[in-house]
């Protein structure tokens, strides 16, 4: 397993009676790779959190990303508090937080430590132009690096907060940070990932900001089916199985698709006519959550229902579930 290092070097000139404008700091990030890949150089992608902005960062082909407040583009500065994610590729490696504050009898400090992977508090700021809803330039890139977060760390469990200042009540905070949940809901993330947090206080600018809860978040592979009470005929929603979750697909997609109702007897129109009802139930209650009803339409499948002995494969759960699959839905060509 990869080590992310963080070495903070703070550097006064040795003179009398010297100022914090005479201190130097020196940021090194540095990723430890096993040794047998040391014949290999690879470079790492670092996302670097400042209090007002992000950068994408990348180290050299030996894993170190140097940073100083002498450097032509300031990033470092004293007295102030950063975050970083590490990636390789796409994929995540790891993250930590830091300070670069010192008091005024600071000569040197070095601070060595590892970043253990597990969770840790990231800050990403998205803007909203000012006292609005709407999404700065830079906001809707930041709003879009989070969604694709989102769908590459399938296991991660967000925290949003809205940020409150002179121009931006509390209560205009909370509903810019439901304007990026209601959003990436709406792009298919699901909904118990996204928490919302009060909002946080600052003399800054209007922007949602997130933490990462934890990497517990357990992803579906469903998503195309609906469950119905085997007794009393009404539609079982579960996390993976979810009504909203298919419209925010469907919402997404271009082609048009087809509702299917499942029916297990067959030349039994009782039963074919239960699975066109199902069928249409389902189609009515997303053309409600906003999926056009131009773009779907209503059919039928006969499957036969296995035996007692029989492997029940899908679309069959196990006898012993109170609900059953009487509805799935495939794209319409």
């Amino acid at each position: 397993m990869k080590q992310v290092l963080l070495i903070i070097l703070f550097t006064a000139h040795i003179i009398n009676g010297y100022s914090q404008s005479e201190i130097e700091v020196k940021v090194n990030i540095v990723v430890d790779s096993p040794k047998d890949t040391l014949l290999f150089p690879t470079t790492y992608q670092i996302v670097f959190y400042t209090a007002n902005d992000t950068f994408n960062l990348v180290t050299d082909g030996n894993g170190v990303l140097e940073m100083s407040t002498e450097d032509e583009q300031p990033i470092i500065a004293l007295n102030q508090q950063y975050s970083y994610v590490v990636y390789e590729g796409k994929q995540y490696l790891g993250e930590d937080a830091f300070s670069t504050f010192v008091e005024q009898n600071t000569r040197i400090i070095r601070d060595l430590k590892p970043v253990h992977f597990v969770c840790g508090k990231t800050y990403s700021p998205i803007g909203f132009k000012s006292n609005s809803l709407n999404l700065t330039p830079q906001g809707k890139k930041d709003f879009a690096r989070l969604s694709v977060f989102l769908e590459e760390q399938e296991n991660v469990i967000l925290e949003l907060y809205g940020i409150a200042n002179k121009s931006t009540s509390g209560l205009q905070a909370v509903a810019q940070a439901n304007k990026i949940r209601d959003s990436l809901i709406f792009e298919g993330h699901f909904a118990d990932r996204l928490a919302i947090n009060k909002p946080r206080r600052t003399d800054g600018e209007s922007k949602v900001g997130f933490s990462i809860l934890s990497f517990d978040y357990t992803p579906c592979t469903g998503g195309s089916v609906v469950n119905f009470d085997k007794a009393s005929d009404t539609i079982v929603e579960t996390r993976c199985d979810s009504l909203e979750f298919i419209a925010n697909y469907l919402n997404i997609q271009e082609e048009n698709f087809a509702i299917i109702g499942i029916y297990t007897i067959k030349d039994n129109r009782v039963e074919k006519q239960k699975a066109i009802q199902r069928a249409e139930l389902v189609r009515a209650k997303l053309v409600e959550l906003g999926v056009n009803e131009n773009r779907l339409s209503v059919t039928t499948s006969y499957h036969k229902e296995p035996g007692l002995d029989d492997h029940r494969d899908w679309p069959f759960y196990p006898l012993s579930y109170s609900y059953e699959i009487g509805v799935y839905i495939l794209g319409d060509y």
